[in-house]
């Protein structure tokens, strides 16, 4: 594919630490979305309660996602919009803008910390429609408004007074882009990093929530590209490669596809030792494909059996509906293997990643929906890959029927999309999907 620079990345666990809920080490990491109500009722009929209700009564919750920061940057000057569901009602509109502040929310950001849970805040969602950003310049002053509106207070910035949780600190940024093409994703993340490193107090986090089938077609520029993610929050739900389409009996799955995950962790990913989230639905009503607790525990089993240790826990959608599914959270939790011992030396890890054969591609839908989106453009004729055969560019991706290649070292290297489905080129990147989605190349 491409040669990923040197990241060096280092993990001060004795006094900076990883944050105290997430852990870059281990395979028993519960993260769980909240903001959302899926549940789709008021509180008081069982809906979404505030945060710091479900830190203090969920233990067994290492990590809370925020969800969503909507629109980052409309239009120029634009600042971003928050949308927490029911949550939203205890937020205060600030005066002169359509912006909120949301007191509660910042006071249970700081009781959930102080309880040892690690909170992101989630950007994207089905919802949001920006498509990434024109050029790198606006992603990167992008990323800066975030930074601003989320991270260190700097009472210098003229942002102070918009920051939508007050004085509470997030402990980094989940990338939660669904269903469509973003652009310039790599200098806005990039920025992100280079942005964690100006506050020496801790250790900031950056995720990223792409759908099961691989290539993802929202993220592949950066989960291909020279950013360090430290984990990603695979949705393996409302899509054929999802935790429903798990075979027990199986030694090799036809459809549920964490080992192309595993393979894009270790040959891929600029950080190898990225974690891999295995991404399900708390409860029958959050989407498609929920499976009980029990079989859960089933799947993780098969993925420690196989010694895929880019495995780094499950991720829940959502919190609402997960909690009152009776001993789901509990369950789970106890399917996951022990947490070892918190680490209490300084450890350094330097990361030299470069270019591999891509995973097999796969077909792609969105996490509240199964709706498929699909994007098709023309491949010139000169790019089609042929197995061994020169390409221009390493990096590029092109399509041949129901195969798709990346170039590697000035050579194709192809690969099949999984049987009954065809490549489809969208923009600079592809995917496959099923037949009559899209014309092939």
């Amino acid at each position: 594919m491409m040669n990923f620079i040197l990241y060096v990345c280092a993990f001060l666990a004795a006094f900076k630490g990883v944050q105290a809920g997430f852990d870059p080490k281990s395979h028993s990491n519960l993260a769980v979305y909240w903001g959302q109500n899926s549940f789709g009722k008021p509180e008081e009929e069982g809906g979404q309660k505030r945060l710091g209700f479900y830190c203090e009564h969920l233990p067994e919750v290492d990590v809370f996602m925020i969800a969503f920061v909507t629109s980052i940057m409309r239009s120029p000057g634009e600042l971003p919009n928050v949308n927490f569901a029911n949550a939203g009602n205890n937020c205060t509109q600030i005066p002169g803008t359509e912006r909120m502040k949301c007191p509660q929310i910042a006071e249970d950001i700081i009781k959930c910390q102080n309880l040892g849970k690690t909170i992101l805040i989630s950007l994207g969602g089905a919802t949001y429609d920006e498509g990434g950003f024109p050029d790198p310049p606006t992603a990167r002053a992008a990323a800066l408004i975030l930074w601003q509106l989320f991270g260190p207070v700097n009472h210098s910035s003229h942002l102070v007074d918009y920051r939508p949780f007050l004085n509470a600190v997030i402990d980094g940024f989940d990338l939660d882009f669904e269903n469509q093409q973003m652009r310039n994703l790599v200098p806005f993340a990039s920025e992100l990093r280079r942005l964690f490193l100006t506050d020496p107090s801790k250790t900031y986090l950056l995720t990223v929530a792409p759908q099961c089938p691989y290539p993802d077609r929202a993220n592949n520029e950066l989960l291909i590209g020279p950013v360090h993610i430290d984990a990603v929050f695979v949705q393996f739900y409302n899509n054929y490669c999802g935790v429903n389409h798990f075979s027990p009996l199986a030694h090799e799955q036809p459809d549920f596809n964490f080992d192309t995950w595993e393979l894009w962790a270790k040959t891929i990913s600029n950080n190898s030792d990225v974690k891999v989230f295995m991404g399900v639905l708390g409860s029958k009503g959050a989407g498609n494909g929920f499976v009980p607790a029990s079989f859960i525990g089933t799947i993780i089993n098969y993925i420690l059996e196989h010694g895929w240790t880019s495995f780094g826990g499950v991720m829940v959608w959502d919190v609402s509906q997960a909690f009152p599914n009776p001993r789901f959270i509990s369950e789970v939790r106890s399917s996951l293997p022990p947490r070892p011992p918190t680490p209490t030396t300084t450890t350094t890890s330097t990361t030299t990643t470069t270019s591999t054969p891509t995973p097999p591609a796969t077909t792609t839908t969105s996490k509240e929906s199964t709706i498929t989106t699909t994007t098709t453009s023309t491949a010139s004729s000169t790019t089609w890959p042929v197995p061994g055969g020169p390409c221009p560019t390493d990096g590029v991706h092109a399509c041949a029927g129901n195969s798709f290649g990346v170039c590697n070292h000035g050579s194709w290297v192809v690969r099949a999309c999984p049987p009954g489905l065809i490549c489809i080129q969208a923009g600079p990147g592809v995917y496959c999907d099923r037949p009559g989605a899209a014309q092939p190349v």
